[in-house]
């Protein structure tokens, strides 16, 4: 358009080009950021969905735990319930078999001549018996205390406490 050579028509037809490529351009130009906007609005539709999303997912995650929290505890009641099922089942078949009625009747057997030879002695007093006599005659005689005699050996020490 500035060349020297350059006819009025030359330059009439280079505007209407460059005139219709500023409206191409300014309808494209309008078009993408109707585009653009478009885009953005979907842009914070979907983070939103995508925060609503993660929080409902923090939330079912905390849940989660929670209920693993619970069942592991009811499991351990459980495991300790069982631990004493099965002790009480053992138990059970301990005293169904009978055998612990068995030991505690052969326990009685060999207590029973001790019992009888304690009760022997116990109802022939104790002058009967010479390991019971010999302390007795210690002690001053059937009828006198060990503590009198022990008085009479160790008097009281003199003092505000034995008046």
């Amino acid at each position: 358009m500035t060349h020297p050579k350059s006819g009025e028509r030359a330059i009439f037809l280079a505007y209407e080009d460059v005139h219709m490529l500023s409206h191409q351009i300014g309808t494209g130009r309008h078009v993408d950021l109707e585009a653009l906007t478009q885009v953005r609005g979907e842009l914070r539709a979907l983070r939103s969905r995508y925060e609503e999303t993660v929080r409902r997912t923090h939330l079912q995650m905390e849940d989660k735990a929670r209920r693993i929290q619970v069942l592991q505890k009811r499991l351990s009641e459980t495991e300790g319930l069982r631990a004493r099922l099965d002790d009480a089942q053992a138990r059970l078949r301990t005293l169904e078999s009978g055998q612990e009625l068995a030991d505690l009747r052969q326990r009685v057997e060999r207590l029973e001549p001790a019992l009888a030879d304690a009760d022997h002695r116990h109802t022939q007093g104790p002058d009967t018996d010479p390991s019971v006599a010999g302390a007795v005659s210690w002690a001053g005689g059937a009828n006198e205390g060990v503590g009198s005699r022990i008085g009479r050996a160790f008097p009281p020490l003199p003092g505000p406490w034995n008046r």
